[in-house]
C-alpha cells in the first residue's frame, strides 16, 4: 500500500519566544519572518471540525446550527426501562 500524497504542502514553523507569561503558543515562518497564534488556529480548526460533525450527523441546515446552544439538548426518559436519552431539539425557522 502506498502513503497518500497530502494536498497540502509541509510549513517550517519556529517558535516564538514571548517576553510576557501567555498561555498562547506563537510560532514564527523561518523563511518569511510571520508570526502566527497556533492557539487561535487550533480553537478555529476545532470548532470548524465540530460544526461539521454537527451538520453530518443531524442533517440540519447552517442556519439552525448558529441558533443552537445548550438549552437545544433536552433529556427523554424511556418508560420501559427508566433509561435517560439526551435529544437534540432544534427549533422551527
Amino acid at each position: 500500500m502506498g502513503r497518500r500524497a497530502s494536498s497540502r504542502s509541509a510549513v517550517r514553523l519556529r517558535r516564538t519566544r514571548i517576553s510576557t507569561e501567555s498561555s498562547r503558543v506563537w510560532a514564527e515562518g523561518p523563511d518569511t519572518g510571520s508570526r502566527r497564534d497556533l492557539t487561535r488556529e487550533d480553537d478555529a480548526a476545532f470548532w470548524t471540525w465540530a460544526a461539521v460533525e454537527v451538520l453530518h450527523a443531524t442533517g440540519i441546515r447552517i442556519e439552525e446550527l448558529t441558533e443552537l446552544s445548550h438549552h437545544s439538548l433536552v433529556q427523554c426518559r424511556l418508560p420501559s426501562s427508566g433509561e435517560l436519552i439526551p435529544l437534540l431539539h432544534i427549533g422551527p425557522s
